[in-house]
């Protein structure tokens, strides 16, 4: 586990920023082609419109940054996929 310390630190490192941030946009991206019967549509779609328009460094982005770096804390270099896992796991909570 990542000393706390280095979990509050990780907040500056751009590279897995921006991992996070596009993400963020392919999770979005799955959310504007979903069908309108998934549960909680209407509030994921709302959700990914919030996404693409912070522009990587919003709201709805640093929200989800938060939770990937604490969900990842373990892995000192996750993978694309790892990312987009952990990605995937906090959008389902905060796009509700």
């Amino acid at each position: 586990m990542a000393t706390l310390n280095e979990l509050f630190n990780k907040r500056n490192d751009s590279n897995f920023r921006n991992q996070v941030a596009a993400a963020c946009w392919n999770e979005a991206k799955n959310i504007f082609v979903e069908l309108d019967t998934v549960d909680d549509h209407l509030a994921r779609l709302v959700w990914a419109k919030a996404a693409f328009a912070d522009n990587g460094g919003g709201l709805e982005i640093q929200r989800v940054f938060i939770a990937v770096n604490v969900l990842l804390q373990d892995n000192a270099t996750p993978t694309d996929t790892e990312i987009q896992n952990a990605a995937i796991a906090a959008v389902a909570k905060f796009a509700v």
